[in-house]
């Protein structure tokens, strides 16, 4: 932990003695990596908490810190620019937990984001424009040259990031999703919205690096707003999943089921095709649950939740303890005997396979 810290500190100590930077760059340095530094340590606890959320969902992970370190990209020399980013990086390995070659991948892939929209505020001439070296435009023409710059970098730095995590993710996985690839929607906005927020802070400190100030407390304040608004969502959903799936197999409840079955028994009917209503039941289970106890009795009902698996057109519950529901997706197969006396009763066969060519009495079973 001290080593992270000290490399960063001599990393940015070279950066600043080494080369020939104008006081106004390390003035807006020291302001920006001073910010930084206190943004990542004021919400290291809803930061870790939504890291490791993000890693047990197995999603991505939106880092807030972009706003100085794409401030950093296209305000500060290079080298001051990479300081910042250390010393950031730096403070989120402490609660980052995972392997340090992810790490390093994931941090090359933000300095080369950097580079990018540090070499367009070159090329299109915005970065002498926010650092005061050049008049700040008053034409339309200006205006309009120095928004599409920014514009450009915002794409320059969102794009090249992108880029490379979804070919880590291609390389590392046979199946490709396009929101595994490149993140879901949500991510996407929140990240964009980082990176507009980080422009505007980049505007904003044109006129003097103090106004970086007061950003910090709108940073931590996103931050932590975003950890509490994730984690509400997160609890809606396991208040969600946990009613309408039994929290033994999985399977879903009645309370799924019905509208499900419904909505299958329709679509049958529109087609002309016949229903068939599967009801399993485990016997002696009672019995099992007496002689090697209640964990015992859940493991055999876990594992029979292994031969319950949804295929396409099969919809399947959880009726009651060791009671399945299920409309498999072959009604003709299991119809069949039936098919030729249509007044044919079989409420409970040698299988456990009950059984009607009927949608409306498949619908009452």
């Amino acid at each position: 932990m001290l080593l992270g810290h000290l490399l960063a500190v001599t990393f940015a100590a070279r950066a600043v003695l080494t080369e020939h930077y104008d006081p106004a760059d390390l003035h807006c340095f020291v302001v920006l990596i001073c910010c930084a530094c206190a943004h990542a340590a004021l919400t290291r606890e809803p930061e870790e908490r939504r890291r490791g959320a993000s890693r047990d969902r197995g999603v991505a992970h939106i880092d807030l810190t972009s706003v100085w370190l794409f401030t950093a990209a296209i305000l500060l020399p290079p080298l001051l620019a990479l300081a910042v980013c250390a010393a950031v990086r730096t403070q989120r390995w402490l609660i980052a937990r995972k392997p340090p070659h992810r790490y390093l991948f994931s941090t090359s892939g933000i300095v080369l984001s950097m580079l990018a929209a540090h070499a367009l505020a070159q090329y299109t001439g915005l970065h002498p424009v926010l650092t005061g070296h050049t008049p700040w435009p008053t034409t339309p023409a200006g205006i309009t040259t120095v928004s599409l710059g920014l514009t450009a970098c915002v794409a320059a730095y969102f794009l090249t990031q992108a880029a490379l995590v979804a070919g880590a993710i291609a390389l590392s996985e046979r199946t490709w999703r396009p929101a595994r690839l490149f993140g879901d929607r949500d991510d996407n906005a929140l990240e964009l919205t980082a990176l507009l927020a980080a422009a505007c802070t980049a505007v904003l400190q044109a006129h003097s690096a103090l106004l970086l100030i007061p950003v910090l407390p709108l940073a931590i304040a996103a931050t932590r707003c975003k950890h509490h608004l994730e984690k509400a969502k997160r609890d809606h959903e396991d208040v969600r999943r946990n009613a309408l799936h039994d929290p033994l197999t999985g399977l879903p409840v009645r309370a799924a089921f019905e509208p499900l079955a419904q909505l299958a028994l329709a679509t049958d009917h529109d087609h002309h095709q016949h229903t068939s209503l599967l009801l399993i039941d485990l016997d002696n289970l009672k019995q099992w649950n007496d002689t090697i106890g209640h964990l015992g009795a859940d493991e055999i009902l876990k594992t029979s939740r292994t031969c319950c698996e949804p295929k396409p057109g099969k919809v399947i519950c959880c009726a009651d303890g060791a009671a399945t529901s299920s409309l498999p997706s072959f009604p003709e197969r299991l119809a069949k005997p039936h098919l030729s006396s249509p007044n044919a009763s079989a409420p409970r066969s040698n299988n456990g396979q009950s059984k009607s060519p009927h949608p409306q009495a498949a619908s009452r079973s």
